[in-house]
Formats: C-alpha cells, sequence, structure tokens
C-alpha cells in the first residue's frame, strides 16, 4: 500500500503540462470541482429570483380550480397563503384546531377579497378520524390547490427520551407532521388528476435538509416531506399535476418565535408571495434568497464535511437546549 502512495506521488510529480506541478494540478482540480458544483446552483437561483419572475413564468394559479385547500389556516405561514391565493379570486377552504381563530380570518378573507370561504374546524392530533370528516366537508367542492401547512414543533428541544410526555409528543408530531400531508394529498390528488391540472403545496423546513441531533423527531418528519414532494412531483408530472416542497429557514411566526421581521427572517406575508411566483418554476424551493444562500452553504459544507455540520447543530441546540430548560424554570417559579 505504502508502494502505490509512493508511485502515485512519483507520477504525479511527473506532470508538468502547462508548468504546473502536481500540488498546483489538484488546486486547479479542487477549482474546476467546486465551479462545477456551485455555478448551475448559482444561475438556477439568478434564473428563479429575479428572471422567472419578470418574465412571469410561475403558474397561474387561478387556473387550477375554483377552491384552495390551507391547512394550519390560522396562523403564519398557512395564513399567509390563505389570503394570497385568495386575493387571486379562489375560493378559501380554512383547516386548524381553532375555531375562533379560523372563523376570524375567515371573516377577514371574505371581507377583504370578496371570495368564499369555508372552515373546518379539525385537530390532526386526534389521529386517522379526522379524515373522514374532512373528506366529507370537501365533497362536490372542485379543488386546484392544497396546501399542506400544519405542523408541530417541539416546546425545546431536548434528548429524544427526555422530551416531555415523549411517546405522546413523538405521536402527534407525526400525526401532525406526516399524516396530513400523506391522507389530504390521497384524498384530493384524484380530482386535480382527473381534471389535468392542479397544484399541490408542501412545507417542510430546513431541518429536514440534514441530521439534526436534539431536534431528531422534527427533522426527520420535514424529510418525509421533501422526499414525498420530490417522488410524487415525477410521478404525476406528466399528469399536470404541480407538486412543490417549500423549504423555510425562520420566518417571523407564532411557531419561529421570531416576532419581527428582518432582511434574514422576513414576514410570513412576505415570504409567501415571493413562494408563490417559484410555483411552476421549481419543484423545490427555499424562496428567499438569504434562505437559499444559507441552506445552499450548509448543504455544501454537508456534501464535503458531514460529521462537521452535524456536530456542529449538535452543539448549537444543545445550548438553546440549556437556555430554554432555564427560561421555563424561571417561568415556573414566578407563576
Amino acid at each position: 500500500m505504502v508502494n502505490l502512495i509512493l508511485w502515485i506521488g512519483e507520477c504525479l510529480r511527473s506532470i508538468s503540462i502547462l508548468g504546473l506541478s502536481y500540488l498546483e494540478w489538484i488546486g486547479l482540480l479542487w477549482t474546476l470541482v467546486c465551479i462545477g458544483y456551485f455555478t448551475p446552483l448559482i444561475l438556477n437561483s439568478i434564473y428563479c429570483i429575479w428572471i422567472a419572475p419578470i418574465l412571469r413564468c410561475y403558474t397561474d394559479l387561478r387556473t387550477m380550480g375554483k377552491w384552495a385547500v390551507i391547512t394550519g389556516a390560522s396562523d403564519g405561514i398557512g395564513k399567509a397563503y390563505a389570503e394570497e391565493i385568495a386575493r387571486l379570486g379562489v375560493n378559501i377552504v380554512l383547516i386548524s384546531r381553532s375555531k375562533q381563530k379560523l372563523d376570524a380570518v375567515a371573516k377577514e378573507i371574505a371581507g377583504e377579497f370578496g371570495v368564499e370561504t369555508k372552515v373546518i374546524v379539525t385537530d390532526f392530533t386526534d389521529g386517522l378520524q379526522v379524515y373522514e370528516k374532512i373528506e366529507k366537508e370537501l365533497e362536490g367542492l372542485e379543488i386546484g390547490i392544497l396546501v399542506n401547512n400544519v405542523g408541530i414543533f417541539y416546546p425545546y428541544v431536548d434528548f429524544f427520551t427526555e422530551l416531555p410526555n415523549a411517546r405522546k409528543q413523538s405521536q402527534d408530531m407525526i400525526f401532525c407532521n406526516v399524516f396530513p400531508i400523506t391522507l389530504m394529498t390521497h384524498m384530493i390528488l384524484p380530482q386535480m388528476c382527473s381534471r389535468g391540472r392542479g397544484v399541490i403545496i408542501n412545507l417542510g423546513s430546513y431541518m429536514g435538509q440534514h441530521v439534526v441531533p436534539l431536534a431528531t423527531m422534527y427533522s426527520a418528519t420535514k424529510a418525509f416531506t421533501e422526499r414525498f414532494s420530490e417522488g410524487l412531483a415525477m410521478e404525476y408530472e406528466k399528469s399536470g399535476i404541480i407538486i412543490q416542497a417549500v423549504i423555510p429557514e425562520y420566518v417571523s411566526t407564532k411557531m419561529s418565535g421570531v416576532t419581527k421581521p428582518s432582511w434574514t427572517t422576513p414576514s410570513a406575508t412576505e415570504y409567501v408571495q415571493k413562494a408563490l411566483k417559484t410555483v411552476g418554476v421549481e419543484s423545490k424551493t427555499s424562496v428567499y434568497l438569504p434562505h437559499r444562500l444559507s441552506i445552499l452553504g450548509t448543504s455544501s459544507l454537508f456534501f464535503f464535511c458531514r460529521g462537521f455540520v452535524i456536530r456542529f447543530h449538535f452543539y448549537a441546540l444543545l445550548a438553546l437546549r440549556g437556555l430554554s430548560k432555564r427560561r421555563l424554570e424561571f417561568i415556573s417559579k414566578k407563576l
């Protein structure tokens, strides 16, 4: 083995094309690999962010059907999708667990955009029995758009077996993050196929891009969202159905805990406005430029040094875990 390595070294030293040493050749080849890896990604981002919206290459959602169904529609990104799709003149079905919030959103949308609204009060953590009720409520509606947005996160990140009420929380996360995207799609996709058009938008997360210790369950459910979307997008491409996975980082919502929008953390409305201009352009998108850059950088690091990225996330979340637990202890003492 040593002789083989020495022989390879001698061969490399003998290379002197264009006057370059073997180390210079290694550097040149590495540069070419990086250019080959990053150039298509950068060009694709330029097209999707600036060129496609200007040329209006995105799908006209008004042609998909009379109704749109949005899960997790009472707050944040789900509410923003409901508002922006209603702005196009599409009727809206809002699904979430809080009747009070849903009624308020439905009234607001109907009053501002002059569309029909329908409210379905559902707690997806109740399990499989909720889907029969939803299917009955949707019967007879021409649904052209489905936004699978509903999802839950942890009260705080922690080791899997140390999560508070771990079994119930794991069950709820599967019921809320995996079952709805699967069963709502299975419920609505057939009528889209029969008409030869439709759009399904599935909300994932940057945490589904790679392994995230201490947020293991959540990361795994969001990885499912991405794989499920990519597979179905290819299966139904020739049927005229657009299936898109949206992969945000932090957006200013109640779930993220970020209350003030910034350059790196857009409001839900700003994020969704940009996201709708990627429908029909990208089957998987991070939408927002800072999110694209961050996910591109992390994915590249993960490709070249997987272990480092996983450990970085682990120790970062370990510090966050400590802060969150101390904060909860402080609040409980005050109460």
